[in-house]
């Protein structure tokens, strides 16, 4: 009985040092087809322009991009970008996760992310003279107003291609512009 105990406990050690060694984390990255969902550049602009109202335009800003190859070098991983316009308050920021076994893409607008593989994406929907393919429509379903946005059109390699506010205004993506501060 003795000599039983002994080799126990050298199982149970060994176990316990299994479990511990194999806690590390695995590092990983993002590919290039799943960095494609961050279009913009930090320091960038988009115009954009209400169809409605010739001359009502709005660029926005990129800002607060994080490392968009991903913000640790483990999973999950990260990555993100905020565009917005702090005088109309208007903001949305595209959101990359990833773990060992999937990549989530969201939307937030508003306090809520969305994500984008609960939404069905239009095989296609037109803005201006542009056809764009696989659009996602995200709405603003909650009554909270913390968000002056109340739908995002977001087609990949695009990013947002049309947005409309709760005051009833639509922007579209005009011709496809986004412009370069950084030239």
């Amino acid at each position: 009985m003795r000599m039983s105990l002994p080799l126990i406990g050298i199982i149970f050690l060994s176990i316990f040092l299994t479990f511990c060694g194999s806690n590390r984390k695995a590092e990983g990255s993002f590919t290039e087809e799943e960095l494609s969902w961050l279009v913009y550049k930090n320091g960038d602009n988009i115009l954009f322009q209400n169809p409605d109202s010739i001359g009502d335009e709005v660029t926005l800003f990129i800002s607060g991009q994080k490392d968009p190859a991903q913000l640790r070098n483990y999973y999950p991983i990260e990555a993100e970008v905020t565009v917005g316009n702090p005088e109309k308050g208007e903001y949305f920021k595209v959101y990359l996760l990833k773990d060992e076994l999937e990549f989530k893409r969201y939307l937030k607008f508003g306090e809520v992310y969305r994500a984008f593989d609960l939404v069905e994406p239009l095989a296609e929907y037109k803005v201006g003279d542009i056809i764009y393919k696989d659009v996602y429509i995200f709405k603003e379903d909650s009554s909270s107003t913390e968000s002056k946005i109340s739908e995002v059109y977001f087609a990949k390699g695009y990013g947002v291609v049309q947005y409309n506010t709760r005051e009833g205004g639509s922007f579209q993506l005009l011709n496809n512009q986004t412009i370069d501060t950084k030239k």
